[in-house]
């Protein structure tokens, strides 16, 4: 939650009570607000833009393997496959390796 750390970093702490004023407090009200609002919409996206990429394979696939279109789009359309298959595992091993990254320094924060 970096969006709660971010908040408490810029905010001074209540002189006296230890804690933080009530404007502090609804402003990271907010912060969380708009954080959990923002992440329902980043995966709304992602379900959209699936579904539309499962629609490009699929007309892909028809193209491959329609014996009436002509070679060279069928040869097209299979390079067009395994490119975006290629970026797939890439994409795949990034977020495999920042996961990894992730869990370390996490895990380096907590023997601090």
């Amino acid at each position: 939650m970096n969006v709660i750390v971010t908040v408490r970093l810029l905010l001074p702490a209540h002189e006296g009570g230890g804690g933080y004023p009530d404007r502090a407090r609804g402003l990271l009200d907010i912060a969380l607000r708009e954080h959990g609002k923002a992440a329902a919409q980043r995966s709304a996206k992602r379900s959209r833009d699936f579904s539309r990429g499962l629609q490009a394979a699929t007309t892909l696939l028809k193209t491959m393997i329609d014996q009436a279109t002509p070679a060279s789009v069928r040869v097209g359309a299979a390079k067009a496959i395994f490119n975006h298959a290629a970026k797939a595992i890439e994409i795949e091993d990034i977020e495999a390796r920042m996961a990894e990254l992730e869990r370390g320094a996490q895990a380096a924060g907590k023997r601090n």
